[in-house]
């Protein structure tokens, strides 16, 4: 999984390959562990593998995304500045 830009403003792309998820959850959590977003991924509505968040509303900080399927998980950390 790629995230990009990093560090973000208020748009994160995710773009996955499709072995890494077809359906999947996308979940955001900061570093004490609370989730802050939790959304389904589904191929079939993002046939691209491409994701845009719009991540409105969080506190400037690091936070962990994790995109969690039956088989795996892939995570990675961001850093959402003001």
């Amino acid at each position: 999984m790629k995230v990009y830009p990093n560090p973000v403003f208020n748009i994160l792309t995710l773009h996955w390959e499709p072995s890494e998820a077809h359906y999947a959850d996308l979940i955001i959590s900061n570093l004490d562990g609370k989730v802050v977003l939790k959304q389904k991924v589904e191929s079939v509505t993002t046939p691209d593998h491409r994701l845009d968040l719009k991540i409105l509303g969080l506190s400037p900080g690091m936070y962990l995304i994790s995109l969690i399927n039956r088989d795996s998980i892939v995570s990675k950390r961001v850093i959402l500045t003001g």
